[in-house]
């Protein structure tokens, strides 16, 4: 069940999306690996934040856009941040999340797809919880 914060924070980034003339995401299931298509969003929980992923293709790279903003379950959601980069064919970056959980993008040959993959980089400790 979503709660108000969270169901305002979707909304606003899913109208960002559709302004832009962009998919209306969806969501990965923990854990596994999911393949994106140009211009296809897709939302990943990490921990305490919330990153919406997608790409476009660009130069011969994948130009990805991750929005990132805390997961809150209140009423009054903070701006989230935007991250912008490119990643070449055959290669990979990972965003390191607070939680010890991340994700990792990797290109796929001449741009057509990005493997999103959410892994787990640091044990949480007791106190996180």
């Amino acid at each position: 069940m979503m709660t108000n914060g969270r169901r305002t924070l979707g909304l606003a980034l899913c109208a960002s999306l559709m302004l832009a003339g962009l998919a209306v995401p969806t969501v990965a299931d923990p854990w596994n690996t999911q393949e994106l298509r140009p211009l296809r969003a897709t939302s990943f929980e990490l921990g305490s934040q919330r990153v919406l992923a997608f790409f476009v293709p660009a130069e011969g790279q994948c130009k990805v856009t991750l929005m990132i903003a805390d997961a809150r379950d209140d009423a009054a959601p903070k701006p989230g941040s935007r991250l912008s980069l490119r990643i070449e064919p055959g290669r990979s970056a990972t965003f390191d999340g607070r939680d010890g959980q991340s994700l990792r993008l990797a290109c796929r040959a001449e741009a057509s797809g990005l493997l999103t993959s959410r892994i787990k980089t640091l044990a949480a400790s007791a106190n996180d919880e």
